[in-house]
Order: structure tokens, then C-alpha cells, then sequence
């Protein structure tokens, strides 16, 4: 099972994932701030249309950032690996998410 969130943006893929690349660590950092974690180094791999992140933040290891879209909608969809509820790894992934939201919104 996996958590999947998406949002839309008025601006072009290329864009959006031009912004991705250079911000995970910052987002990852935000999310381990709002759990009180610890970071470990930021480890991603290219994937078709965005990444995958396989360390970087224990409870969002293994999540994948996909950017699609066409012209001046983009859809950026992030999907987390989800095996049971768990309070940390839905607080990460929310701010997680939302990090990345606001600031693809305002660049984009």
C-alpha cells in the first residue's frame, strides 16, 4: 500500500522537476524537523518522469516524486510506501509535501 499525494501546478513539467531536483535535501529536512528525527545523507535515484529517494529520511525512504503533465499543467504526484499507521511517517509526509508545494508554487 502507499500513501499518494498530488497536487497541480500552472507551470511546465521541465520546471517542476528542475525545482525537485535541487530541493529534496531542504524538504527532507523540514519533514525530519517537524518529527524531531535525524537526517541521514540524501541518496535518489532517476526514475521515468521524477525520483526515487532511498535515504535521506528513515519514514520516507523509498518514496517516489512523479512529474507529469502537459504545456502549463503539471501534476506532480509523491508517493510514500505505507505498511501501517504511523503517526511520525504521516506528520513527515504531510510536511514533506506541503514543502514541496509551497515553494514549486511560488518558483513556478
Amino acid at each position: 500500500m502507499v500513501l499518494t499525494l498530488t497536487r497541480y501546478f500552472d507551470a511546465e513539467p521541465i520546471v517542476v522537476e528542475g525545482i525537485l531536483a535541487g530541493s529534496l535535501d531542504r524538504w527532507l529536512d523540514v519533514a525530519a524537523n517537524r518529527i524531531g528525527a535525524s537526517r541521514t545523507a540524501l541518496v535518489t535515484e532517476a526514475i521515468n518522469g521524477g525520483f526515487r529517494v532511498h535515504a535521506g529520511l528513515h519514514v520516507l525512504d523509498g518514496s517516489e516524486l512523479h512529474v507529469s503533465g502537459e504545456s502549463r499543467l503539471t501534476t506532480l504526484k509523491i508517493t510514500i510506501p505505507w505498511e501501517h499507521s504511523d503517526n511520525s511517517k504521516t506528520l513527515a509526509a504531510n510536511a514533506f509535501a506541503e514543502a514541496i508545494a509551497d515553494e514549486v508554487q511560488l518558483a513556478a
